[in-house]
């Protein structure tokens, strides 16, 4: 879109221009409690929206037109519906294993955070999602997106050659906690002693699933489906400990940094507590609109995502 354009139809609506990132060529407009970034190259708009007592809450909507963009001017709500979508790239493999998901809610600890990750996202091509201070995303192809990671993994991961295995799997947790897993089953990860000695043990299989619990807890599950796991919240282990072999077993499993949780198990049962009090709002929402719950992140201040 022509930044002149855009600019126009901005002041049409009355929206006040607050910011053009010519590094990130987005433009951001404000108008009462409502942004509107306009990422004038990609075609991408994030509405921003600051619900009373609650999250501020960002949406974007993909391959945009200055026909669209005025509907945005015009309601700024247009977009709190059902999260976001993507139109499908033909040109793009669809992901071989991992469920392809239809959108994503989030409420990061930064704007800036936001902005990077809606506009790294996509719902047909993104396959890993994690929360700490920042976040880190891992796409089918194993190319990468972050914000505010541990400068251990930044170093790891950032400028890594082609030559070598991508990307597989990453969890972030606690202070400058964190897991990888590349594409050959390689790992490297600062964690706490017990969950090291429990990586250790095993590094002849690959790791399926993790999640960093507080003061040093874990769950583990390995690619041969046994899982282990230690100090995690009280109502979690009893949801894991309870549940009899012949129900279906783990597909996801967070827990945050203040002891909050989610588990979804294989016939798309899940349960969560001590959520914060706008991430529940949004899960009853996106249930009342029939979406089915893939994912709950968490990560530090309160941030949090919802993969459906």
């Amino acid at each position: 879109m022509n930044k002149a354009n855009v600019r126009r139809l901005a002041v049409r609506w009355g929206w006040e221009e607050v910011q053009h990132n010519a590094e990130s060529r987005v433009l951001g407009f404000v108008k009462g409690k409502h942004r509107v970034n306009v990422y004038y190259t990609t075609g991408t708009v994030g509405t921003c929206v600051n619900y009373p007592r609650q999250a501020k809450m960002q949406f974007f909507r993909h391959n945009q037109t200055l026909a669209t963009l005025g509907n945005r001017f015009q309601d700024p709500r247009v977009d709190t519906g059902p999260g976001y979508y993507r139109r499908h790239s033909r040109t793009r493999p669809e992901p071989s294993q991992n469920r392809a998901c239809s959108g994503v809610w989030a409420c990061l600890a930064s704007q800036e955070a936001e902005d990077h990750l809606f506009e790294q996202w996509d719902s047909t091509y993104t396959v890993v999602l994690a929360l700490g201070a920042g976040y880190f995303l891992v796409n089918h192809d194993g190319s990468t997106a972050w914000d505010d990671v541990p400068i251990e993994l930044h170093n790891k991961v950032n400028g890594r050659q082609k030559s070598r295995p991508p990307v597989d799997y990453v969890v972030l947790g606690e202070g400058d906690y964190y897991f990888v897993q590349f594409a050959d089953g390689s790992s490297q990860w600062s964690a706490s002693e017990a969950l090291s000695k429990e990586l250790q043990s095993r590094s002849d299989c690959d790791v399926e699933l993790l999640a960093f619990a507080p003061g040093g807890g874990y769950y583990i599950m390995w690619e041969d489906g046994e899982s282990c796991w230690l100090g995690l919240p009280r109502g979690l282990h009893n949801q894991l400990i309870g549940r009899q072999k012949s129900r279906a077993g783990v597909e996801f499993l967070a827990v945050g940094p203040e002891g909050e949780w989610f588990v979804r198990f294989l016939d798309g049962d899940w349960r969560a507590c001590n959520l914060p009090t706008r991430c529940s709002d949004v899960l009853d929402e996106l249930g009342e609109e029939g979406r089915s719950i893939l994912k709950v992140l968490f990560g530090h201040d309160g941030s949090w995502a919802i993969v459906y």
